[in-house]
This record gives C-alpha cells, sequence and structure tokens, in this order.
C-alpha cells in the first residue's frame, strides 16, 4: 500500500508491506510483513521481515533485521540485522547494529548499544551507554547509565 511519494519505490516481489511517509520502504526489495510510518522509515531495509517502524527515521538502516518494532524518532536507527527488539522511545537503540532480543522504553533508553543482547530498560536514558553488555535490566531513570561492558547486571 503506498501512501505517499516515493515511499516504497523500490518495493518488488514484496508482499504484505504497509508504508506512509516520504523515504517510507525505499529500499525494500523481498522484505514481507513490514509496517513503516514516518519519513525513512524502514528506509534501507531489504530483505528483512516483520518490522514495524513508526516514526521519523525509525529502523532507518535496517537491511535484513527480523521481528523489530521501533516507535518514535530514531528508535533503532542504525539496526542493520539485529531481531526481535523493541524500542519505544526518543532514540531508543539508536546505535544498535546487530543486538537483538532486547527491550526499551523511554527516551534515550539503550542508546549506545551495538551488539548488546537480552537487556532491558525501562525509564529515561536507563542502560544509556551499555555498547556490548547482555542480560543487563535497568528500571528507573538513568538505572543502569554508565553501564558499558557489563553482564547480568539489575538496577532498579
Amino acid at each position: 500500500m503506498l501512501l505517499a511519494a516515493a515511499a516504497g519505490v523500490g518495493v518488488a516481489a514484496a508482499q504484505d508491506n504497509t508504508w506512509y511517509g516520504a523515504g517510507a520502504l525505499l529500499s525494500n526489495t523481498t522484505g514481507v510483513g513490514n509496517e513503516a510510518f514516518g519519513g525513512n522509515a524502514l528506509y534501507r531495509n531489504t530483505t528483512g521481515s516483520y518490522n514495524i517502524a513508526d516514526g521519523y527515521s525509525a529502523l532507518a538502516y535496517n537491511t535484513a533485521g527480523g521481528y523489530n518494532i521501533a516507535i518514535g524518532s530514531y528508535a533503532l536507527l542504525l539496526n542493520s540485522t539485529g531481531a526481535n527488539n523493541t524500542a519505544n522511545g526518543y532514540q531508543a537503540l539508536y546505535y544498535n547494529t546487530t543486538g537483538k532480543n532486547n527491550a526499551s522504553f523511554g527516551a534515550f533508553t539503550l542508546v549506545m548499544n551495538t551488539t548488546g543482547s537480552n537487556n532491558s530498560a525501562v525509564g529515561y536514558a536507563a542502560l544509556n551507554h551499555n555498547t556490548t553488555g547482555t542480560y543487563n535490566s535497568g528500571i528507573g531513570q538513568v538505572a543502569l547509565y554508565s553501564n558499558t561492558t557489563g553482564n547480568y547486571n539489575s538496577a532498579t
């Protein structure tokens, strides 16, 4: 379903995609079941499937990652192949590239995460500096804010 000029221009064999916004799903080729709402949402997606991007540049650099949910401007912006992530908030999981199974709720949560997996951050800037740490849980404003590579940490 095309709802804006230059949205989904590259969509070829793909099916069951819905998009709205300039540049949304622009590069998609075979990805199926995607929903992109907002300028440049899922912009570089080619084969990634079953993603939801709602917000300006949400999941913009995703290429093959699947089953991700990004709500908010720049949420999961740099994700390329990471899968099963949920980012809700401005710049949530911004630098994530290949990290998977992360849950990020709140502005600036897990912003610096690149490859860290299985983390949960709830509250403004929780786990903000985490880069490669795994199995961390930060609940509350700035919880585990400075954790970068630590694993199996919990803070409320």
